[in-house]
C-alpha cells in the first residue's frame, strides 16, 4: 500500500482513499479552517483548483480543529460554509487530526512502512529465479 491507498473519507463521510479524492493525480493537500485569519484562502484555493485541474493537478482541503479550535463545525456546517461563502468545488476530506500520536500522516506512514517491510521480508525469503 502507498499513501494514495490509505483510507480517508470525504467530508460527507463517504469512505475512500486519497487516490479517490485526487484521481491518482498530483495534488496540493491543504490544512483548512473556517474560523481563522487565513480562511479567505478558500477563494484562492478554488482559483488554483480551477486553474490546475485541467492540467491534471488537484487541490484537496483537509479540515482540522487542532489549531486553536478554528474548525469547530460539523462536517455539514463546513461543507455549507465552504460552498456558500467561497464556492468551493475542490474535494475536502473528513476532519482529521494532524498533531499527536494519531495524526493522519503518521498513521498512514506507519501502516505503509509496516506493509512494505513485510513485503520486503517475504521477497527476501523467496527463491530468486
Amino acid at each position: 500500500m502507498n499513501l494514495l491507498d490509505a483510507p480517508l473519507a470525504r467530508l460527507d463521510g463517504t469512505p475512500g482513499t486519497l487516490r479517490d479524492l485526487t484521481g491518482g493525480l498530483p495534488a496540493l493537500l491543504v490544512n483548512v479552517t473556517s474560523k481563522c485569519g487565513l480562511t479567505p484562502q478558500y477563494a484562492q484555493l478554488e482559483e488554483l483548483h480551477e486553474e490546475l485541474a485541467p492540467r491534471g493537478v488537484g487541490v484537496v482541503g483537509v479540515p482540522c480543529n487542532q489549531f486553536a479550535g478554528q474548525e469547530p463545525g460539523s462536517t455539514e456546517a463546513i461543507a455549507e460554509f465552504c460552498s456558500a461563502t467561497y464556492g468551493v468545488t475542490f474535494p475536502m476530506t473528513e476532519k482529521v487530526e494532524v498533531n499527536g500520536d494519531e495524526r493522519c500522516a503518521q498513521t498512514w506512514t506507519r501502516r505503509i512502512c509496516h506493509q512494505d517491510a513485510a513485503a520486503a521480508a517475504a521477497a527476501a525469503k523467496s527463491p530468486r529465479h
